[in-house]
C-alpha cells in the first residue's frame, strides 16, 4: 500500500513535468497528434502506480520515448509545411460569403448540426449573421461575422438539414404553413436544400446544393 502511494506520487510529478516542459497548448487547444501523445502518456502512467511488480523506472523510460516523438514530431512541423499538413490536418473554411460550404463540411464529418451547436458556442445563432466560419486543427469554430456590431435576437430553428425535413416543427411551429408555401412557391426541392432555417420572426435563411445562400421574410397569412 505504502509503495503505490509513493509511486503514485512520484509519477504524478513526473507527469506533471513533462505536460508543463510540452507547452500551454498541449493543456487546451491541442492538434490531434498531441492529443494521441497525452493519451498515450496518461495510459502509460497507470500502469507502474497501479503495478508494483513493474519497476517505475520502466513506465518512466516509456513515457519520455513518447515525450521525445513529440518534441520531434513538433520539431518537424515548425521546420516543414507539408509535415505539419500531415500531422496537424488545415485550417477548413466551411462558411463563405455564398453560405455553407457543404463538400467541406462533409469532408469534416460534421454536420448542419454540429456546425449550429459550434457557431452557438461561439456566440451566433443565426447562419445569415456569419459571413466566414473556419474549423481550426485543432477542432475550435472562427467565426467572421458580417457586422461585429450585429447581434439576433431571435433563435433560428433548422427545418431542412441536407434533405431531411423535421417534422416535429411542422407540427409544433407558427410559421409551419408559410414555410410549406414558401417552399412550394420558390421551386425549392426539399433533397437539395442544405439548410433551411427561420426564426420566431419570420426570417428565413436558405441554401441549395453549390448555390449561394438566400434569405428571405415569411409573412403570417
Amino acid at each position: 500500500m505504502t509503495a503505490v502511494f509513493f509511486r503514485s506520487i512520484i509519477v504524478f510529478v513526473s507527469v506533471l513535468t513533462i505536460m508543463r516542459f510540452m507547452g500551454k497548448r498541449q493543456l487546451g487547444e491541442m492538434q490531434p497528434f498531441e492529443l494521441v501523445v497525452t493519451l498515450i502518456i496518461a495510459d502509460l502512467a497507470c500502469i507502474p502506480m497501479a503495478d508494483v511488480s513493474i519497476p517505475l523506472i520502466y513506465g518512466l523510460i516509456a513515457i519520455m520515448a513518447i515525450v521525445l516523438i513529440h518534441a520531434i514530431l513538433v520539431l518537424l512541423s515548425k521546420k516543414n509545411i507539408i509535415l505539419r499538413n500531415v500531422f496537424s490536418g488545415k485550417s477548413v473554411v466551411v462558411i463563405n460569403p455564398n453560405g455553407i460550404d457543404y463538400k467541406s463540411l462533409n469532408s469534416l464529418n460534421m454536420t448542419i448540426s454540429d456546425l449550429e451547436e459550434s457557431l452557438r458556442t461561439a456566440g451566433y445563432f443565426s447562419f445569415s449573421e456569419i459571413k466566414y466560419a473556419i474549423i481550426e486543427t485543432n477542432g475550435k469554430l472562427s467565426a467572421k461575422p458580417y457586422d461585429n456590431n450585429s447581434t439576433t435576437t431571435t433563435l433560428p430553428y433548422t427545418v431542412v438539414s441536407v434533405g431531411k425535413v423535421d417534422k416535429d416543427y411542422l407540427y409544433t411551429s407558427n410559421y409551419a404553413l408559410e414555410v410549406l408555401d414558401f417552399i412550394k412557391r420558390k421551386g425549392l426541392y426539399i433533397m437539395d436544400l442544405i439548410v433551411f432555417t427561420v426564426d420566431e420572426e419570420g426570417n428565413v435563411y436558405y441554401q441549395e446544393k453549390d448555390k449561394h445562400f438566400q434569405t428571405a421574410k415569411l409573412q403570417k397569412a
